[in-house]
């Protein structure tokens, strides 16, 4: 059943619509609008269906919780909100709109640097109660899983049929507390995201140019993200030949980020590697964080920051 794999991840849900490649019906910023205003709520999974097996979940408080900041639909997959936890970071990129599905790709991340992709489509019913997503696991890399997780799931026979989701609508704002904690999850996997795609692409462009840029120079990592999102502002600061890349909270209860590039001198190497880590601030706030630095020959996090990576 795809709720194991998701299990398996052990990590927070973030779901984000872009608007992508060329097709038929692509969504421009109005179209966004409309058509995630449908989907925002408080969703319950039902069922799961795949590998001729149907699992029901109606009794089960499984959740998954959609809402639109900045232009996107984020959301928390929650298995129980009596229990808090939470699974499964998901980046939904959606490239078009046919017959009123939602056509794209969903990528996973915190199993590899570089995100896992899965195809996927999303159609709401037409009361608007009821959610299907169809996740393409036949169409998936396998290759792209970590051996090891890979070989888990290949026991489970996960890869050798598409998956079905059904949700329907529900209220659960008696959960108001443990919900709204699960939005703020949601919200931090953002920066958490952004700023290890732009770490990654300041390795990329100072392969290619030979140095790192700061926020002047934004556009040209190439990552295509915004310096400014409803719920983060993104800041490059160069700090001798290393550079500094943070995200600083816009709202209360709110983690902040702090992380970078730096430059490494390698035994039996002339020239200097880069290396890369992500900080999360152990409480949340809205102030600017110190950059990591360097200790001996190691990366560390500043005080009142933990390593994620």
């Amino acid at each position: 059943m795809l709720i194991k794999p998701i299990k398996i991840l052990g990590i927070t849900a973030l779901i984000s619509l872009f608007t992508g490649i060329s097709g038929c019906d692509i969504l421009t910023r109005p179209d966004k609008d409309e058509v995630f205003k449908d989907y925002t709520g408080n969703w319950q999974i039902i069922s799961i269906t795949g590998n001729e097996k149907e699992e029901n979940f109606e009794d089960q408080e499984i959740k998954l919780q959609l809402a639109v900041s900045d232009q996107r639909l984020i959301g928390t997959l929650i298995p129980d909100f009596s229990s808090g936890a939470s699974f499964g970071v998901i980046d939904l990129d959606i490239n078009r709109v046919e017959n009123n599905q939602l056509i794209g790709n969903f990528w996973l991340f915190g199993i590899e640097d570089k995100g896992i992709n899965i195809p996927v489509t999303v159609e709401i019913n037409e009361e608007k109660d009821q959610i299907t997503s169809i996740i393409k696991m036949t169409e998936i890399d396998q290759t792209s899983f970590p051996e090891d997780i890979r070989e888990n799931l290949e026991s489970e026979k996960i890869f050798d049929d598409n998956w079905t989701i059904v949700a329907t609508n529900k209220d659960v704002s008696s959960n108001s507390d443990s919900f709204n904690n699960q939005a703020n999850k949601a919200k931090q996997s953002e920066a958490k995201t952004n700023i290890g795609s732009i770490n990654r692409g300041q390795q990329a462009y100072y392969l290619e140019n030979g140095r790192f840029v700061d926020d002047d120079e934004f556009g040209a990592l190439g990552t295509g993200l915004k310096s400014e999102t409803e719920n983060y502002s993104y800041h490059l600061n160069l700090i001798g030949e290393n550079v500094h890349n943070f995200a600083i909270a816009k709202q209360e209860n709110l983690k902040t980020y702090t992380g970078g590039v730096f430059l490494l001198q390698v035994e039996g190497s002339e020239d200097p590697v880069s290396q890369s880590i992500l900080c999360e601030s152990d409480q949340p706030t809205q102030d600017s964080p110190p950059p990591p630095f360097m200790e001996g020959n190691e990366i560390v996090c500043p005080s009142g920051f933990s390593t994620l990576r």
